[in-house]
């Protein structure tokens, strides 16, 4: 069982339980604690919107954007980007590094690298 289905199979049981866990609007139980729950954290707080629950790029922000939010599931985008690109588009945002400005930096997990790690590992989860 991967590490990602492990974690949400943990936090489903608790939550099921009041124990801890919390479901976003869309139904996916979110992890409980350390780095898998800051990142889900700053998923659901800032991604979300415009990427989409699934990463398909069909947020609820996305139909007001020019350019449109990636699809994190596209094989062929997954396959050509570096955990290292995907990390910098994160922490500087997409204007930084040659992308969308609509894309913004999220600075805080440049400090906190397992958070930031947990990110990228949920958003290359996408394509799977």
């Amino acid at each position: 069982m991967s590490r990602w289905k492990t974690l949400i199979a943990a936090a489903a049981l608790l939550s099921a339980g009041g124990c801890g866990g919390k479901k976003s609007p869309a139904g996916e139980v979110q992890a409980t604690s350390g780095p898998d729950k800051r990142a889900d954290k700053v998923w659901f707080d800032s991604c979300q919107s415009c990427h989409g629950a699934k990463g398909l790029g069909n947020g609820a922000a996305a139909r007001n954007l020019n350019p449109k939010p990636r699809s994190l599931d596209d094989p062929a985008w997954q396959k050509r980007t570096t955990d290292d690109q995907i990390r910098r588009v994160i922490t500087k945002g997409g204007a930084a590094v040659g992308l969308s400005p609509s894309m913004p930096a999220t600075p805080t997990l440049i400090v906190d690298k397992p958070a930031l790690k947990a990110l990228v590992t949920k958003i290359r989860n996408f394509a799977k």
